[in-house]
Formats: structure tokens, sequence, C-alpha cells
């Protein structure tokens, strides 16, 4: 049976195309200014304090994990954005959350995808002096960290409203 899908889902679909694309603009030219300006390994106080840039190379993962696998981690991105695109088609869901916590998620991981078919490395510049143990990250790497904490939002309020109507649902959550 062919799947129809809502002008609804459709209308929202538009709201995260956008979006996406405004992650990747970001991403990349934060990453093109900061390799632009600032030689690699220099620090910029940007917040001081707070935030600084600074101009790293990351051959690895979140916390630099799996440092120098990058044909592993392009493949593993590549399977993950297929997966989840079919999951996003799958789900159909007829919610602003979720297409937009979607687009962050999808937009950060070809962010950082672009880089290492590019360059073999993820740049990565922003860095919290507040927190100086925690790693250097990029714009790509907080659309990808908001976009899961927003899917994990969304589906607590799925729960809660199936909850609540006492009976299962075809998954759907309308606005």
């Amino acid at each position: 049976m062919k799947k129809t899908i809502s002008s609804k889902y459709k209308k929202m679909l538009f709201i995260a195309l956008p979006i996406l694309a405004f992650i990747l603009l970001a991403d990349l030219l934060t990453k093109y200014f900061v390799n632009k300006n600032m030689a690699l390994g220099v620090e910029k106080d940007f917040i001081p304090g707070f935030i600084n840039f600074v101009n790293v190379h990351n051959n690895g993962a979140a916390w630099n994990m799996l440092s120098g696998n990058q044909i592993f981690l392009i493949i593993f991105t590549f399977i993950f954005l297929a997966a989840y695109g079919y999951f996003y088609y799958r789900e159909s869901k007829n919610n602003a959350l979720f297409h937009v916590a979607s687009a962050f998620i999808v937009g950060g991981c070809i962010g950082n995808l672009i880089d290492r078919l590019a360059f073999g490395y993820v740049r990565d510049m922003i860095h919290l002096q507040f927190w100086p143990s925690f790693p250097v990250f990029n714009v790509a790497d907080s659309f990808v960290c908001v976009g899961v904490i927003l899917i994990i939002i969304f589906y607590i309020i799925y729960a809660v409203k199936a909850s609540k109507k006492g009976n299962k649902t075809d998954g759907n959550i309308q606005n």
C-alpha cells in the first residue's frame, strides 16, 4: 500500500529544509571564517571568560573518539543519514518540533560530513573557557546535540499524550 503524505506534512517539510540550509550555511561560514583568519591552534576571545575561538582540527568524532578513522566515520555518517532519512519519512510526524529537531540533526551531520570529505578532518573552533576540559566543538556539533535533545523532548511529550489517551496511536502527534 502506497503511503500518502498529507499537505500539513509537506508544509512541515518546507519548514525543515530552510532550517537545514541555514545550519549548513552557518556551520560552513563559521568554519571558513575561523580557518581564514586564525592560524591553527591560535585562540581569540569571543566573550572573555566565557567562550573563545580556537582553530583546531578533529581527526575523530566527539571528544576525538575514533581518531584517525575517517573512512569509518564517513561510512557511518552516510549509513546514519540514510537510516534517519528512512525513519523521518516513515514516522511522518505532523509536528513542527519533530521537523525542526530532524533538520538540526541532519544539518549538523552533513556539515561535519562535508569537512571529513573535503579535508579529512572536522574543523572545530568553539571553546568554553568556563569549562576548560570540555572539548572544542563547532556549529554543526551544537545543532546535532540540540536536535537530539529536541527529539527526546518530542517523544516524551508524545508518550505523555499517548498515555493520557489510554490507547495506542498511530504515532502522529498533531499540533
